[in-house]
C-alpha cells in the first residue's frame, strides 16, 4: 500500500486501513472515543464506516454500528495499537468531521446523531431553528450530554 501524504513519523510506517492520516495541514477532523452497540452482531474492523445506534439509552460512550452502503454514518474506525477488530461493547477511536464537544442540558429527549437547536437555554431536536450541535448521548429533558458543535449555517 502506498502512503499518499506526508507522513509525520520518523519510522516510516506503512498505512493501514483504520490509521489516523497525520499529514501537515489536514485539519477539520476530530477522534472521538466510542462503543460498539450490543445490536452489532458482527465485528467491526479499523476502517469500517458507521453510523450512531439511536435505539441505546444506555449511558456512556456514545454507541455505534456498522452503516450500510446506503446510510449516512458519522465517521470511521481507528485503527489503535490493541486492536483492528472491534465487537459489542469495545470502546474504540472513531474518526469524524465534527466540531467541538460541549456539554448541554436537554430540554427534551434526544439521541445520538440527531440534530439539535437551542431553546431557552437547553438544547432540543431541530424543529424550526438553525441546528447548531450534533448530538452524541442520550438524553432525557434537564440531563447534560455531549454535543459536537456543529459549523455555522449561511441562510
Amino acid at each position: 500500500m502506498t502512503t499518499t501524504y506526508q507522513d509525520i513519523c520518523q519510522f516510516a510506517p506503512t498505512a493501514n486501513r483504520g490509521d489516523a492520516a497525520l499529514n501537515l495541514g489536514a485539519g477539520g477532523g476530530y477522534a472521538i472515543a466510542v462503543q460498539i452497540s450490543p445490536n452489532q452482531a458482527t465485528a467491526l474492523k479499523a476502517g469500517d464506516f458507521v453510523k450512531f445506534d439511536t435505539t441505546q439509552t444506555i449511558p456512556g460512550l456514545p454507541w455505534v454500528v456498522a452503516a450500510a452502503d446506503n446510510e449516512i454514518g458519522i465517521g470511521v474506525l481507528q485503527r489503535d495499537l490493541k486492536a483492528s477488530s472491534f465487537s459489542a461493547g469495545d470502546a474504540c477511536d472513531l474518526l469524524a468531521n465534527i466540531g467541538p464537544v460541549s456539554v448541554q442540558v436537554a430540554a427534551g429527549t434526544v439521541t445520538p446523531g440527531s440534530q439539535l437547536e437551542t431553546a431557552s437555554g437547553a438544547v432540543q431536536v431541530v424543529a424550526s431553528n438553525p441546528p447548531k450541535f450534533l448530538c452524541l448521548d442520550y438524553a432525557t429533558s434537564g440531563m447534560t450530554c455531549r454535543c459536537a458543535v456543529l459549523p455555522p449555517v449561511v441562510q
